[in-house]
C-alpha cells in the first residue's frame, strides 16, 4: 500500500511537471525510503582534511549548514561546517 501511494505520488509530480529543487528532493527523499539509496556524508576539518565519513542508507537532510541523519546504529547524527554528502 505504502509502495502504491509512493508511486501515485510519483506519478503526479511528473503529471505536473513540477520542477523545483524542494519537490526534487522530495521525491530523492521518497526513493531513498523505499529503495534504499546509499548516502556518503564526508565531514572535513578547515584545512580540508576528512575527520569522520558515514555510509548510510537514511535520507540525509541538510539546511543552512547543517545536516542531519541516522547512522548504521540508527542513532540521529547532526553535523555542521565543511561536509559533503554524494548518492553511491
Amino acid at each position: 500500500m505504502k509502495r502504491l501511494f509512493i508511486a501515485l505520488a510519483a506519478v503526479i509530480l511528473l503529471a505536473l511537471n513540477v520542477r523545483c529543487q524542494a519537490c526534487g528532493m522530495v521525491l530523492k527523499g521518497i526513493t531513498a525510503d523505499t529503495i534504499g539509496l546509499t548516502w556518503t556524508v564526508t565531514l572535513y576539518d578547515c584545512s580540508g582534511n576528512p575527520i569522520h565519513v558515514w555510509k548510510t542508507r537514511a535520507t540525509v537532510n541538510s539546511q543552512g549548514g547543517e545536516a542531519w541523519f541516522r547512522n548504521a546504529d540508527g542513532k540521529m547524527v547532526q553535523i555542521s561546517g565543511t561536509f559533503t554528502v554524494l548518492e553511491d
